[in-house]
């Protein structure tokens, strides 16, 4: 009696198992659920351990900031700034 039931959690656990790796490799790969090499930051350590104490990371957020912004959206958002509009859309 008990080999029978150990066969049959073995067999519904197994399946289980071989049913879930199967729907996420399917749905990694019909969505594209992967890192690309354009997606890879330099890791800094310095930068890790600041965030982990919870000390932030002012210099990635400049460096980021930075990459995202041109100068001609920076001057359009000064004069903005100037006029007293502000909103997160400029």
């Amino acid at each position: 009696m008990i080999k029978k039931l150990d066969k049959y959690i073995l067999k519904k656990f197994l399946g289980t198992f071989f049913l879930t790796i199967f729907l996420f490799i399917l749905i990694a790969v019909v969505f594209d659920i992967s890192e690309k090499i354009d997606d890879f930051e330099t890791f800094y350590p310095d930068r890790i351990a600041n965030r982990i104490l919870g000390m932030g990371d002012v210099v990635s957020l400049v460096e980021k900031a930075s990459q995202d912004l041109s100068d001609e959206k920076l001057k359009r958002t000064e004069e903005d700034l100037k006029k007293g509009v502000f909103t997160m859309d400029s």
